[in-house]
């Protein structure tokens, strides 16, 4: 067990990996810019200069047969006797029955394929799991006994979590369309449908209440059980220091406030409380101007107290809606979080570190006589280990405080695990035994034991695109980390130059709709990794080659399910709306993609500003709208404060049930 420690392009610059034993941190060796004095190194006359040289990603890429979905997190889960664990691989469209004591497989349950299992429940007798089927629409129950498929029903487009209510023999699914289904857990259809909100994420049973979580907005709703909320709870925003340059480059070392966005996971404690594993994102103002070459990282920035502009951390929420937040140091894309009440302690899988066979960053150093010294390569936040793991009780966390008043930034430097894989989900046994489930391989295994893993499958799914999407790039963040499930986090950014602009969603069918970018300022992909994966996020050229595989990875990605069908006659007659000469939504909004590609001043923003048409597939699932998302729902985006006026479709003379009726024709998309 180590402690991992901080560190990002533009904090520090390392020889030798960190020490992470546990309170041990390196020191930091300053780069100065490019041009600059440099540290005065033993044996070498002063003074010296130095730069950061970024070298090219040579290897040659991967790319798996069929390219593997977004990293989702939370495929785990042990049977309450503690001998039986269901994993769930919605990369191979399989799931996995294996048995504990002695770590063997017992089956391999054969889905269709694009069927993508997520959440697995299992019935407390150990006879049946469920599992949702996040393509598929369905949930899929296994027979245990002899690992076989014993049943499908339909319950949504887009099942998202479950919970099993044992005493009342009924399954909860929650679905990112914003419906919360309740159906009979052994037979039987859906008795039960309530549309809640959109974006539903896990689902949760404490009494008589039903807890709720949503994705991108990281919000706890609790229910009764006919759907009346109750209440709405969220972590609270965190404030404090940043170590990376000011926005207005008068100095380092400032204040900035996280908002908490993307619930990827959430649990119950022994004690009724909520624990949310989700992103904060910063608020503050981002400088894109930094440059990487003089050892700069707009998007990290680095620091002992985490530093970058998304970062990891737990809230647990208690019954009575009090809350702790804690910042977790040095975990990119972690996507699930597992309870163990024997030790009360709590693990973290964490899917997007670095590669290790990765190039560097490396610091040069240049004397009077243009001579070039060895520098030390820069590292990033840490190079080993999936799996986190700590205890988060009590004082160990901050204060409690209301969701409204901003927590104080507090990082936990946690234990950690090194596991040789991508780790995608963990679950503790009821005897405190501590079970990871790894992607590539697809592996199961008892990490602290230090004993040989279980393959679960020969098929490899190694994927260079997928791979470079979802890793920590260098300064502590990676493209899934806004881009969260290939689509976006929902957060509203304000950049230097440039203003504010809420992320976009990238599984919309990419390929064709360039320049990129709500300004239509990138080109292409290359030019958008050159500016952003290596200016902004720390990283390494790459080479055309595994570029291509990005691309392909990339363009790929396909929106989920609709939320409305297409025969629902309110979205028949919004159709015709939007095609109509008359609002004029299709002349821009057109082809496949449903966008030209061309850009226009829609009246928003500043006057006269050009913005790019941006696809609109999946389009209900990405709230809030508009660039700088003004807009809450889809029917504010026609209202006159947000959505630009008649220059952006000419819709003012549209009576309401009108718009209610173009709005279901966009929740088919």
């Amino acid at each position: 067990m180590m402690a991992t420690c901080a560190c990002a392009l533009g904090c520090q610059a390392l020889s030798e990996p960190p020490d992470r034993r546990a309170g041990s941190f390196p020191a930091p060796v300053p780069v100065p810019p490019s041009g600059g004095v440099g540290p005065v190194q033993p044996g070498l006359p002063p003074p010296i200069e130095s730069v950061v040289r970024i070298p090219t990603d040579t290897r040659p890429p991967a790319q798996a047969e069929t390219p593997p979905p977004p990293i989702t997190g939370g495929t785990l889960s042990v049977s309450a006797d503690g001998l039986l664990a269901v994993a769930a691989d919605p990369a191979r469209d399989i799931v996995s029955v294996i048995e504990l004591q002695p770590l063997a497989l017992r089956g391999t349950v054969a889905l269709r394929k694009g069927d993508e299992p997520g959440r697995v429940v299992i019935d407390p007798q150990g006879r049946y799991a469920y599992v949702g089927l996040r393509r598929g629409g369905e949930v899929v129950m296994v027979d245990l006994a002899d690992a076989s498929e014993h049943s499908r029903r339909a319950v949504c487009p887009t099942p998202r979590g479950m919970a099993l209510d044992e005493d009342r023999g009924e399954l909860w699914v929650a679905c990112a369309d914003g419906q919360l289904v309740r159906l009979p857990a052994e037979r039987g259809e859906v008795v039960a449908r309530m549309v809640v909100e959109p974006d539903l994420r896990d689902v949760m049973l404490r009494g008589d209440q039903v807890l709720v979580t949503r994705f991108k907005s990281a919000e706890l709703l609790t229910l009764e059980r006919d759907g009346t909320l109750v209440r709405r709870d969220r972590p609270a925003r965190i404030t404090g220091f940043n170590f990376a340059p000011r926005p207005d480059g008068s100095g380092d070392d400032f204040q900035v406030t996280m908002q908490p966005h993307v619930a990827w996971r959430s649990t119950l404690s022994a004690d009724g409380s909520v624990v949310m594993l989700h992103q904060t994102s910063q608020e503050d103002m981002v400088d894109i101007d930094t440059d990487p070459t003089a050892g700069g990282a707009a998007y990290g920035g680095g620091g002992f107290d985490c530093g970058g502009i998304v970062e990891t951390a737990v809230t647990v929420i208690m019954p009575d809606g009090r809350s702790f937040t804690a910042s977790i140091a040095g975990a990119v894309m972690a996507v699930d979080v597992a309870y163990d009440a024997q030790q009360q302690r709590y693990a973290i899988a964490q899917a997007g570190p670095p590669d290790p066979d990765a190039p560097r960053p490396v610091v040069e150093f240049t004397d009077g006589a243009g001579g070039t010294l060895p520098g030390p390569i820069m590292e990033p936040q840490f190079d080993a280990g999936d799996l986190l793991t700590m205890s988060l009780h009590g004082d160990e966390l901050l204060l409690a405080r209301s969701q409204d008043e901003p927590a104080q930034r507090e990082c936990h430097f946690s234990e950690h695990v090194g596991i040789d894989a991508q780790a995608s989900a963990v679950a503790f046994t009821p005897d405190g035994r501590l079970l990871v489930q790894s992607r590539e391989p697809a592996r199961l295994t008892f990490p602290e034991e230090r004993m040989a893993g279980l393959l679960l499958s020969d098929t490899s799914i190694a994927d260079t695109g997928h791979d470079l999407f979802h890793r920590n790039v260098g300064a502590g963040i990676a493209c899934a980390s806004c881009h969260a499930e290939g689509g976006d986090d929902g957060h509203i950014w304000n950049f230097s130059r440039i203003g504010m602009r809420r992320t976009q969603a990238v599984h919309v069918g990419l390929e064709g709709t360039e320049p990129f970018h709500w300004d239509g300022d990138m080109q292409d992909l290359e030019t958008l990794m050159e500016h952003v994966m290596v200016g902004r996020m720390g990283g390494v050229h790459q080479a055309a080659s595994r570029v291509e595989g990005l691309r392909h990875w990339m363009f790929s990605l396909t929106p989920p399910p609709p939320m409305v069908d297409v025969d629902d006659p309110a979205a028949v007659r919004g159709q015709e709306l939007f095609a109509s000469k008359e609002v004029g939504c299709s002349e821009c909004h057109s082809g496949p993609a449903l966008t030209n590609s061309k850009s226009y001043y829609v009246g928003t923003g500043e006057p006269g500003h050009m913005l790019q048409v941006p696809s609109l597939h999946g389009i209900g699932y990405r709230t809030p709208f508009m660039h700088t998302g003004c807009a809450e729902t889809l029917r504010d985006r026609f209202g006159p404060a947000c959505g630009g006026g008649d220059q952006h479709g000419v819709t003012s003379h549209l009576q309401p049930n009108e718009v209610d009726d173009l709005v279901a024709f966009l929740r088919t998309l």
